[in-house]
């Protein structure tokens, strides 16, 4: 079930990624609007509008569910996370919403499935080569290169 309030939000989301054995960090809302950009700039030139301005409906994770930005999608998209995180250990987390501003950056041996959430959140890897998007709208979860 989608998290009402961002704190509730970001308790699970840290819960989860700690219980994980991830090392996590709270980006602070400076950090979280800049990365949220940095995500939108690799992933939204798609839509053909600024960075700022190209969520659909409040949700990022829409760039992908109507196929403006080449994505696979279920089983195909949690084994292209799997081969990826092989080499990448360091990861952004951030709502994949409007409404909440939380982000985490994590250090992780591997891969970190943040379906059980059932909530809208990308996984960025930290140099921005991919991303992984689980929502709660059951749809995805979708992994993307820029």
């Amino acid at each position: 079930m989608e998290a009402s309030t961002t704190e509730e939000a970001m308790a699970s989301l840290e819960m989860l990624l700690r219980n994980s054995g991830a090392t996590v960090r709270r980006l602070g809302p400076e950090e979280f609007q800049r990365d949220r950009e940095r995500w939108r700039e690799l992933y939204g030139p798609a839509l053909g509008r600024p960075a700022w301005s190209w969520s659909r409906q409040g949700y990022d994770w829409h760039v992908f569910s109507y196929h403006r930005h080449e994505a696979v999608e279920g089983e195909v998209a949690e084994q292209a996370m799997e081969n990826s995180t092989a080499h990448t250990h360091r990861f952004l987390v951030l709502s994949a919403r409007d409404g909440v501003h939380v982000g985490f950056e994590v250090e992780a041996a591997h891969a970190i499935d943040l379906a059980p959430l059932a909530d809208d959140w990308t996984l960025l890897a930290e140099d921005g080569s991919w991303s992984m998007t689980w929502t709660a709208d059951g749809e995805g979860p979708f992994f993307a290169k820029p």
